[in-house]
């Protein structure tokens, strides 16, 4: 599977007006994740096209019923936002706040960490407070700080952050969701780049210096020394993470293919590899890049979930996949998915994926992977972050872009209510 430019940018698709609506679904076996169509404004830069968001209908609950596991769910407007066009927001584990960034959308040389890349000097990231019915902007003792542009994960102590400097070296930082508050990382002369976090607080990022084409893989632990992989003639790229901390993955890219690479970690190192295993059959960095925007990363650990399998776009099925690492098989969820988050509530286990047409569940049946059949909840192509509201209210947050308005962000919290009755009890 050749990448497109497209692919950058998960489809937003228009939300309508939601006030009230609530959709109630019983799922059976076979259904898998959410795809999103192309969409969103490509990063600023004369190499690729720039693609617009689509128009989408206003959206509509969709009612299905089958046999087997039953998931009520409620949508909640929770209004909207600014934002590049590009760039998908970061929310807090809890769902209470909202890192988006907004104004110029960062080259793709800067995308990816290359030695082209340039400092994100009209790009803002600006913290939102979620909880009430309206967004409103944070305003901590320590405002966010410019040339930042915001990364691809978040914790409960912050988010992280991207600072490309102009000699070519590149900075990670977190900055605090209180108080506005940054904090280096990863600070040196190399391109420090792509960080993620672990579900035990570790960091884990890929380090290029200046003037090298090959990036090592590098996993800072909490109290312990740096850990480097170093790249062995190829590259790494875009690491990624599930629920367990043991396991990291990454993209490797060779002369002539792209991985997918599991390491094992014990005791703050990165160890041996478990798993190689093939993403596409040439060395693409976008296509490393498309993959990894579609990690959701691991769940709050406040929702109390086993242990799930990393969850990616899979070339090799054309759709979103959860990877067995026992197996080294990509299990397809629902076709043409381009999207997904894991089921909140463990007696409605599944994901909720994006697709064509719309947002859809994908049950989980007993111990074994998603069923492959995915039944439409709404059919609007939200894309679903999993949060931690609290217990007795399981919940995601589902974005998509303003209908017409390609720069704003509309949000909306979605809660699910397991039901145990059969239908009409």
């Amino acid at each position: 599977m050749k990448a497109s430019p497209a692919l950058h940018t998960a489809c937003l698709v228009a939300l309508g007006s939601l006030a009230g609506c609530v959709s109630e679904v019983q799922s059976g076996p076979g259904s898998r994740g959410v795809p999103v169509r192309p969409g969103g404004q490509a990063p600023a830069t004369t190499e690729g096209p720039r693609p617009t968001l689509p128009d989408g209908p206003v959206a509509t609950p969709a009612v299905a019923v089958t046999s087997s596991a039953a998931v009520r769910v409620t949508f909640f407007p929770a209004g909207s936002v600014p934002y590049d066009g590009a760039t998908l927001p970061l929310f807090s584990p809890d769902g209470k706040f909202l890192a988006v960034q907004s104004g110029e959308a960062p080259t793709w040389p800067t995308l990816l960490a290359e030695p082209a890349s340039e400092p994100v000097n009209r790009t803002t990231i600006t913290v939102f407070d979620v909880s009430g019915p309206t967004p409103t902007p944070m305003e901590g003792p320590d405002p966010v700080p410019g040339g930042l542009m915001l990364g691809r994960a978040s914790d409960g102590a912050g988010f992280l952050v991207e600072s490309p400097q102009r000699d070519g070296s590149r900075w990670i930082g977190r900055v605090a969701w209180g108080t506005g508050k940054l904090q280096w990382l990863a600070k040196d002369g190399n391109c420090n780049a792509h960080g993620v976090l672990t579900s035990d607080g570790s960091l884990v990022f890929t380090r290029r210096a200046q003037g090298a084409p090959e990036a090592d893989l590098v996993l800072i632990s909490p109290g312990k020394p740096e850990s480097v992989r170093p790249a062995g003639g190829e590259a790494f790229a875009f690491p990624m993470v599930g629920d367990d901390p043991a396991v990291v993955y990454a993209c490797r890219i060779g002369r002539n293919a792209t991985d997918l690479e599991a390491i094992r970690v014990q005791g703050g190192k990165l160890e041996g590899t478990v798993m190689r295993r093939l993403l596409g059959g040439s060395a693409d960095p976008l296509l490393a890049h498309q993959i990894a925007l579609t990690s959701p990363g691991p769940a709050p650990s406040r929702l109390g979930l086993e242990p799930g399998p990393l969850v990616l776009f899979s070339p090799r099925t054309g759709c979103m996949a959860v990877f067995d690492l026992s197996s080294g098989v990509f299990e397809a969820l629902t076709p043409k998915s381009v999207a997904a988050a894991r089921s909140p509530d463990p007696l409605s286990p599944g994901y909720f994926c994006t697709t064509p047409e719309g947002l859809s569940f994908v049950p989980k049946i007993g111990s074994g992977g998603p069923t492959g059949v995915g039944t439409t909840v709404i059919g609007t192509q939200y894309v679903p972050r999993l949060v931690a509201a609290g217990p007795d209210q399981p919940s995601l947050m589902l974005v998509g872009p303003v209908r017409q308005t390609p720069d704003r962000l509309e949000l909306v919290r979605m809660i699910l209510k397991a039901r145990t009755e059969a239908p009409g009890e």
